[in-house]
């Protein structure tokens, strides 16, 4: 962690306010006292930057409450709070244990996080207004966390959990910001824009830039390219399945199998399902198992003979906030059981994904998942949006470049494509589906579409099935 600072601190050294730049503070650690309590660590942390060279103000940030500012605090460091609202309550309880010095809203919540399966989040500008407009009044710093907040592209979405939840955000971080995720400004922004301009009403501000270009993409089939298991890597084999972070594997997917000579029957259980497992037997998927759902078990029965099991496991984000991040490891973490018995002897097919050309094409596997395949032309550069509503669950690749995951649940049905990574002329797609789409087909549109979906795996009878209900 130090040799990190100090190699970022290089990197922003010549731009802090103090050296003509507009880094005006560094922050030390991000909402520590939830987490935990180490004065020895947060003192590091601070040395290293100060010897590194940061020579304008640091600051730490906790949420509003005696008990975070304690563990949290160490001195040299000044204390700001975060919050999304209740701006007055909140700083009365800051004046108890800081009566003295800079009031500051490091990050003043200006929407939340979509999650795969939640709805999506949408927080009014009435609901928002009143607590930044009195921040304002009472010259109170505000930091808008997010003014933008964009998209994590590729593996980098986040979640958050514990032991008991799992919510794994979607690619977009639009976060329901004055900033749309295509960085256009929204009723959230000249809202808060007209609430500074009537507190300082000679300040000068520049014009806002020009909206960017969008460009609609026809709609442009995908087709097979390649089975995800007729592209195996060697096998790495284990005792007992070892997690993706124990292989020096940070991201992709990672396929567990188990060859028996046996009957399978009972209770398959996974302990602690990193983060959603399909289960196969024999080559036929018999379940998926979901972090996001508690699921750890399946109830199986299948006679005596030769088998093979393989569990196909997708990390589908770390959780990065609170306790929860010690244990954060993907994969199988905890051993699979059959009635209780850990099952022995597995085999490890990693596929971190990090070079998609890496993928040779292949005749399909029925039941698992497959590379698709398709391109488009455009003759002008510009945003868009690809809707992915065709598709099931998956990962897609622009050009070579991971624009990240798609599900059909929701909330987010499309992927946002920044016109810098267009070309003009023919552009490639490449999708890895690991559900089962309606139809293989893309289109481009200028605008966002959010919708959540029933998940399948929630219901306990199939879609169209007749209820039949009685007092038994």
């Amino acid at each position: 962690t130090l040799a990190f600072l100090k190699r970022a601190v290089q990197a922003i050294k010549s731009s802090q306010i103090t050296k003509g730049g507009n880094v005006l503070m560094v922050q030390v650690e991000n909402e520590y006292g939830v987490y935990k309590a180490d004065k020895t660590y947060l003192t590091a942390i601070k040395n290293t930057l100060l010897e590194a060279g940061v020579d304008v103000p640091l600051f730490h940030c906790d949420w509003a409450g005696k008990n975070y500012y304690d563990k949290g605090h160490v001195e040299g460091v000044l204390p700001t709070i975060n919050f999304g609202s209740k701006a007055q309550k909140s700083f009365e309880t800051f004046a108890q244990y800081v009566p003295e010095g800079p009031r500051f809203n490091s990050e003043f919540w200006t929407g939340w996080f979509d999650y795969w399966g939640g709805k999506h989040e949408v927080h009014s500008v009435q609901e928002k207004l009143a607590d930044f407009k009195w921040m304002i009044d009472n010259g109170i710093s505000v930091n808008l966390y997010m003014f933008h907040g964009g998209t994590t592209n590729g593996f980098f979405p986040g979640a958050n959990g514990s032991n008991t939840y799992y919510t794994p955000y979607t690619t977009s971080y639009d976060y329901d910001a004055p900033l749309n995720e295509d960085g256009e400004p929204n009723d959230k922004f000249y809202a808060f824009r007209d609430v500074i301009l009537n507190k300082y009403p000679n300040l000068k501000l520049p014009e806002l830039p020009k909206p960017t270009q969008k460009i609609v993409i026809p709609a442009f089939k995908l087709t097979h390219f390649a089975s995800l298991v007729q592209n195996l890597p060697k096998a790495k084999v284990f005792d007992t399945p070892q997690n993706i972070e124990a292989l020096d594997q940070a991201y992709g997917l990672i396929l567990y199998a188990h060859d028996f000579n046996g009957e399978l029957k009972g209770e398959l259980k996974i302990n602690r399902v990193m983060d959603r497992a399909m289960v196969y037997l024999d080559g036929k998927k018999i379940g998926v198992l979901d972090r996001r759902l508690n699921q750890s078990t399946l109830q199986v029965n299948y006679p005596a003979g030769k088998h093979r099991l393989e569990i196909l496991v997708e990390p589908l984000g770390r959780v990065n906030f609170g306790t929860a991040i010690d244990t954060e490891r993907k994969g199988i973490t905890e051993g699979v059981y059959l009635n209780g018995e850990a099952l022995k002897g597995w085999q490890h097919y990693q596929f971190p994904l990090d070079d998609i050309a890496k993928v040779k094409s292949s005749s399909a596997t029925a039941g698992y998942p497959e590379f698709l395949k398709g391109s488009f032309t455009v003759n002008e550069i510009g945003d868009t949006y690809l809707d992915t509503r065709s598709l099931d669950h998956g990962l897609l690749w622009l050009n070579g470049k991971l624009i990240g995951r798609y599900w059909s649940i929701g909330p987010q049905q499309t992927l946002y494509i920044p016109g810098v990574w267009l070309k003009k002329g023919e552009n490639q797609i490449m999708v890895l589906e690991l559900g089962n789409p309606k139809s293989n087909t893309l289109t481009g549109r200028k605008d966002q579409v959010w919708s959540t979906q029933i998940d399948s795996t929630l219901l306990h009878s199939k879609i169209g099935q007749t209820a039949v209900l009685n007092a038994n």
